[in-house]
């Protein structure tokens, strides 16, 4: 079964979604840090992560 196309406003619609349940979120790892590059990959790879599960499961 081939994957559904990845269109722009699926994956805004995506964005959206995993921005406003991750800023709910208590991200005890991220306390104290203000390298920027260490907390952009740490969202970077929990977008990835939830990304890939979400469109899986479709």
């Amino acid at each position: 079964m081939m994957k559904p196309k990845l269109t722009i406003d699926e994956l805004v619609k995506s964005a959206r979604l995993f921005c406003e349940k991750e800023s709910r979120k208590n991200h005890a790892q991220l306390i104290g840090k203000n390298d920027g590059k260490a907390v952009g990959t740490y969202v970077e790879h929990n977008f990835k992560d939830t990304f890939c599960r979400d469109t899986a499961s479709k």
